[in-house]
């Protein structure tokens, strides 16, 4: 039997749609975690919608530059923070639909 791999970067997306004017929002979300399954656990708590992209196992110093680095690109194509975060991007469709067939490759 395989280690559980803890620690690393994940990938999520999700998409929803707005109640006032029924416009889709294409959200994606990098983060870091030494528990990343039980993190991935609590976003279905808050959003049965979300799913799991990709999981990348890093270090606790090399997680901290690959969230950076995925940050720093998705600021560059995202259409919107979400309010009241810096980890939920707003994207267009066609970048979403990318990332979810890339996972984090996207971002390299």
């Amino acid at each position: 039997m395989k280690p559980e791999i803890i620690c690393g970067c994940y990938l999520v997306a999700t998409i929803t749609c707005d109640i006032n004017d029924e416009r889709i929002h294409y959200w994606i979300k990098v983060g870091k975690s030494s528990g990343v399954k039980s993190r991935i656990k609590t976003y279905y708590t808050y959003n049965p919608g979300i799913q799991a992209l990709d999981f990348r196992a890093k270090h606790w110093e090399k997680m901290h530059e690959l969230e950076y680095k995925c940050h720093k690109k998705l600021l560059n194509i995202c259409i919107q923070v979400a309010n009241n975060t810096h980890e939920w991007f707003e994207v267009t469709a066609d970048d979403f639909y990318k990332i979810k067939e890339f996972g984090f490759k996207y971002f390299d």
